[in-house]
């Protein structure tokens, strides 16, 4: 059984952090918590060219679903070097409301403003990566599609792969070169 670190504090995840396993080895101390759904924004893909990444802007109506992780300093400062704070992203505070109903504060990364940051594509690692911590956390899948139609404007046709990795069954989405046209 893992010891909470005597500093900690909430990290709310939406993207790849939401897969246990890159979490885990980029967290090792982290412990999930819950989860909590955060209104009257959106997800959305930005960054330069095939290489974008989640973020979050406000929209109302909107939701958003996070995983939300008790971490120690050592796994925030690990985040803040995968994230690129502070140039790439910036962390906020939250007022979050966890399933079990209790609140608490909580930091987040959004992505900064740069010109050179547009909508576009994720690589297709990071995608796969979100969508095996949405499966992991229960969260719907058309909230990511609907991320990447606002994004790009297409929707990614994904198959499925199964295999066995280190004893365990892994299932992850591939995409099959079709892309899904919403208009």
């Amino acid at each position: 059984m893992k010891q909470t670190p005597k500093n900690t504090c909430y990290y709310a995840a939406y993207g790849s952090n939401l897969d246990p396993l890159q979490m885990e080895d980029r967290c090792p101390d982290a412990k999930m918590i819950g989860i909590a759904v955060l209104k009257d924004y959106q997800l959305l893909f930005k960054g330069v060219g095939r290489n974008c990444h989640l973020t979050i802007e406000p929209k109302g109506g909107g939701v958003v679903p996070l995983g939300v992780f008790e971490i120690s300093e050592e796994d925030e400062r690990s985040l803040d070097r995968y994230e690129g704070y502070p140039y790439y992203y910036r962390k906020e505070c939250l007022r979050l409301t966890l399933d079990d109903g209790k609140q608490i504060d909580a930091f987040v990364y959004i992505m900064n403003q740069r010109e050179q940051w547009k909508k576009g594509f994720p690589s297709n690692i990071y995608y796969h990566g979100v969508v095996r911590g949405y499966e992991y956390f229960g969260f719907n899948i058309h909230i990511l599609e609907q991320a990447y139609f606002d994004s790009a404007g297409i929707i990614p046709d994904l198959v499925r792969i199964t295999k066995i990795v280190d004893g365990r069954l892994i299932s992850y989405p591939v995409y099959d070169g079709e892309f899904k046209i919403l208009k």
